[in-house]
C-alpha cells in the first residue's frame, strides 16, 4: 500500500488545468458569444482568475519576463477570439 497513491485525489498536470480552464471559456463563449469574462464573475470565479492570469503572463511574455505563456497558447486563445485586454473594472459583461 503505497500512501502517495491515493486515489482521493488525482494528480493534474499544469497542462491538464490548462486545458480544462480553457474548455470552461470556450463554453463561457458560446453562451456569451464573447470570451470577455469579468473579473468578478460569481458564476466561476476560477475562471475569472484563469483569465485574469493568462492576460498577466501574457503581459510577462511580451517584456521577456518568466511565463507560462507560449506562442502556441497565444494561438489558441486568439483562434477562439480572446481579449488580451479584460473588461473594464466593474464587470458588467
Amino acid at each position: 500500500d503505497n500512501p502517495t497513491d491515493s486515489p482521493s485525489r488525482p494528480r493534474t498536470s499544469s497542462k491538464d488545468s490548462w486545458n480544462s480552464r480553457f474548455e470552461e471559456l470556450v463554453s463561457f463563449k458560446s453562451l456569451t458569444g464573447h470570451c470577455r469574462v469579468p473579473t468578478n464573475f460569481p458564476s466561476n470565479p476560477r475562471l475569472a482568475s484563469w483569465v485574469s492570469s493568462q492576460r498577466k503572463h501574457y503581459s510577462y511574455m511580451l517584456r521577456g519576463k518568466a511565463s507560462s505563456m507560449t506562442r502556441e497558447r497565444v494561438a489558441v486563445l486568439e483562434g477562439i477570439g480572446f481579449v488580451w485586454r479584460g473588461p473594464p473594472s466593474g464587470g458588467g459583461e
